[in-house]
């Protein structure tokens, strides 16, 4: 494995080459260089420490999910639709409704740094739509965010297809456009299968990526409490376009224990970056709340929070059981 031979000078000038922007994007990245420069990193765990941690140069929001349950499982989940908001898959619907969640963090405790999102949904039977907006607010400015809209449609009880228009700004630049496309099906009540291609603007000016995610689980005796369940979660996204001596590749892996319906457990693994996450949600009739740690590494923790609400119950994204 390649390790940078003086990663405080490498990381200085590609912020010079690939940033070019104001003192107070040049504040946040001292402020988390001055960690990474004290250890030998590689250069794809240089990156996906930047990514992950929504303070890299040109992709200042994070791309990691964190709403909702996505908080503890880091962002595992997602693309196998575990929860109706806040996933990678365009494709996720749930049972007809509606509802909405908010959910925001601190990233690795940096001064004046937040990261938020807003989103809301409405399904029917068929098709489904959602809104999300992404914020991430320096009280140094300048501010960036990112607004999604995307639509769904079941085309049986065991598959959906479905895609997304993004449009984001750092504040600065004209506003980056992308898309997406994403299936998932449920070819079994045990397991489930997701696949997302999407393009946006990123670090190297646009990356197109490729998510693929599969998951079991199943109910528990009724003995363990009304509504129980357990899954489990792995999946892989691949960057195109990344320049060679980067990370091209990402495994994430997810636990769900629901102990109840109004109380489950979640936990996640992120190893190409080194985070992990645990979690709870707990929640009554439509409302719920989510608490979640994720903790690097090198850089430390990071503190999740959030908010939802929805007109039904416990909401299953199509066949099978939700954790």
């Amino acid at each position: 494995m390649s390790h940078l031979p003086t990663p405080c000078h490498q990381f200085s000038r590609s912020h010079s080459h690939v940033n070019r922007r104001d003192a107070s994007r040049v504040r946040r990245t001292r402020q988390l260089s001055s960690i990474l420069c004290a250890i030998r990193f590689d250069r794809g765990f240089v990156l996906a420490c930047l990514v992950i941690s929504g303070v890299a140069f040109a992709a200042d929001l994070p791309r990691t999910p964190f709403s909702g349950i996505y908080g503890a499982t880091v962002g595992a989940g997602s693309v196998v639709g575990w929860q109706r908001l806040g996933g990678e898959n365009p494709a996720i619907i749930g049972l007809p409704g509606y509802g909405a969640s908010a959910s925001g963090f601190a990233p690795f405790g940096l001064e004046g740094v937040r990261v938020s999102e807003v989103e809301t949904f409405y399904d029917r039977a068929r098709f489904g739509l959602s809104f999300a907006w992404k914020h991430l607010a320096d009280d140094a400015g300048p501010n960036a965010s990112r607004l999604r809209f995307q639509g769904v449609w079941r085309t049986s009880h065991a598959f959906s297809a479905g895609g997304f228009l993004s449009a984001e700004s750092d504040g600065e630049d004209a506003p980056g456009f992308g898309g997406g496309l994403g299936v998932l099906a449920h070819p079994h009540r045990f397991a489930s299968l997701g696949i997302v291609f999407d393009n946006a603007p990123d670090l190297w000016g646009r990356t197109t990526r490729a998510h693929f995610g599969i998951d079991a689980g199943s109910p528990l005796p009724p003995s363990f409490g009304r509504r129980s369940a357990w899954r489990i979660s792995a999946e892989y996204a691949h960057l195109f376009g990344v320049p060679s001596g980067f990370a091209r590749g990402e495994w994430r892996f997810g636990f769900g224990l629901r102990l109840h319906e109004m109380m489950g457990v979640y936990a996640g693994y992120a190893p190409q970056v080194q985070t992990m996450g645990l979690g709870v949600r707990f929640g009554l009739g439509g409302f719920e709340g989510y608490s979640a740690m994720r903790r690097h590494a090198a850089l430390g923790g990071t503190t999740v929070q959030g908010v939802g609400w929805r007109s039904v119950g416990l909401v299953r994204v199509a066949s099978g059981v939700s954790p």
